[in-house]
């Protein structure tokens, strides 16, 4: 009788096989991991769950304000209710400002970080396809609004995608090719040791105030999310900004920016943005311009070199598109003349309620605007 024994071809052949099956059984489990840990970054019926609290007059407790806020904002907007008469949307400048920024309006922060320019057409696609369009858009420019995609070093714009292709086509604007555009990062984060550890750590985080719905508008140990869109830090948070920490951070932005190039409209982007604002005066929406100004000692540092030269360009260039659609421009890079202190400040770019109340208090009353 012949026997055959298996080549040694074949078994290493298995050998890899066994190895790749085991690496993809544990790729799927860190996904999953993620999935479940991280609910606010990967999760519609968890975002969804946020906002029916919203709905239901309650706040939201969180272990960590780094979630996916514009998946937040599609839920939300989804369902509410009541059409807000005022929407601000920013980066996480505009975080902390509540309805006192605006007194006796409906009001509804709709911030997401590290904001560009897909971002301004994205937000009013989504307030537009869910029937929100407010009387008031306030939208704001910063530093990186207008940065080519190729130089950017931030993500979570792409999360809008859907919404920033649709106003792209209603504007007649020629999107970028859906590779540059796609989120692909944000799914490929499902296989992150680094957000496996991060679930896990706030699963030990212990408070009195659990995570979920309250009535706490704040907390010892965690962040608030509240119905009208903004975010109130813990106080153990809030601990963590000092006047001391804010000037450091300010100086140390500066020497690293001081030589490099804010980014200014080109026309093609100049043009882009005339048409969105036009789009909403076309369709009974006041739209506004704000800049929110940096710290002190980060402005002092920079203003004459090439970074606050390009940032004076910004303001400049931006406060002209503004002129000729004839909507209201305010705010300053400029802390001084945007009327803040250091004092309002928690790091270079980052402000208080009071600077940005103090800024959008220079808003025009409606009945005064050009095209009311």
């Amino acid at each position: 009788m012949q026997h055959h024994t298996p080549s040694r071809r074949t078994s290493v052949a298995s050998f890899i096989g066994w190895i790749a099956a085991t690496a993809l059984g544990l790729l799927l489990l860190l996904a999953a991991a993620n999935y479940f840990l991280n609910p606010l970054t990967f999760r519609a019926d968890a975002m969804r769950k946020v906002a029916q609290a919203f709905e239901a007059g309650q706040n939201f407790a969180i272990d960590d304000p780094n979630l996916d806020f514009r998946g937040l904002r599609r839920e939300h907007l989804k369902i509410m209710s009541a059409k807000p008469n005022v929407v601000i949307f920013a980066g996480s400048r505009f975080e902390v400002a509540t309805h006192k920024v605006f007194p006796g309006e409906r009001f509804y922060n709709a911030f997401g970080h590290n904001d560009y320019f897909e971002d301004l057409l994205a937000v009013t696609e989504l307030l537009e396809q869910t029937g929100k369009l407010p009387r008031t858009l306030v939208l704001s420019v910063r530093h990186l609004t207008f940065r080519p995609i190729a130089e950017r070093e931030t993500d979570e714009w792409r999360m809008w995608e859907p919404e920033y292709r649709r106003m792209a086509e209603k504007l007649g604007l020629q999107p970028p090719p859906r590779r540059d555009t796609f989120p692909l990062n944000h799914y490929l984060s499902l296989f992150s040791v680094e957000y496996l550890r991060h679930g896990i750590s706030h699963l030990t985080l212990k408070s009195e105030l659990p995570n979920g719905p309250t009535r706490q508008a704040a907390d010892a140990v965690r962040d608030i999310l509240h119905p009208d869109g903004s975010l109130t830090f813990s106080a153990k948070h809030v601990g963590t900004f000092t006047a001391e920490s804010a000037r450091a951070e300010s100086l140390e932005q500066a020497a690293r920016l001081a030589k490099r190039k804010a980014t200014v409209p080109t026309e093609e982007d100049a043009q882009a943005l005339d048409k969105l604002l036009r789009y909403l005066q076309a369709r009974g929406v006041r739209p506004v311009i704000a800049v929110t100004p940096h710290h002190p000692a980060f402005w002092q540092a920079v203003g004459n070199e090439n970074y606050g030269r390009t940032l004076s360009q910004l303001e400049a260039a931006s406060r002209r598109i503004a002129e000729r659609a004839q909507v209201p421009f305010v705010g300053s890079f400029n802390p001084a003349a945007a009327g803040c202190t250091e004092a309002n400040f928690r790091d270079y770019i980052h402000l208080d309620e009071a600077c940005l109340k103090a800024i959008f208090d220079k808003i025009p009353p409606v009945s005064s605007a050009p095209n009311a």
